[in-house]
């Protein structure tokens, strides 16, 4: 029974090392194939390309909105994030599919979010 803590705690120090640096590379690789598919990628409302400046647009309010459930001190268990770029142009919110590599226009309550700005107006 005192071998398991023992065995675990080896197992965690040899394989962390190893670890991170292969989660780094990995994220990196999928960050670089983001912004080739998001290059290629045209608006739908604009016909303007994503760009990276799209990313960039996602991850600041991204980050806007993460700061800001903290600041509040909103039990966060676990937040899935669906904008992964906003069109820099039009502000069109898109999701990235991993499987397909992607990106596909984000709906909120059932509508597409310019038919929402326009309903609201």
């Amino acid at each position: 029974m005192r071998g398991i803590p023992i065995l675990l705690l080896l197992t965690m120090v040899i394989a962390l090392p190893v670890a991170v640096p292969i989660a780094i590379v990995l994220y990196m690789w999928d960050r670089r194939r983001m912004q080739v598919v998001a290059e290629r990628t045209g608006c739908e409302c604009c016909g303007a390309p994503l760009a990276v400046a799209s990313l960039r647009r996602a991850d600041t309010e991204w980050a806007k909105h993460t700061t800001a459930l903290r600041y509040a001190r909103v039990m966060m268990r676990r937040m899935i994030r669906r904008v992964w770029a906003k069109c820099a142009t039009c502000g069109a919110e898109y999701g990235y599919d991993t499987r397909a590599h992607a990106f596909h226009r984000v709906a909120r309550n059932g509508l597409l979010d310019d038919q929402s700005e326009v309903s609201a107006s």
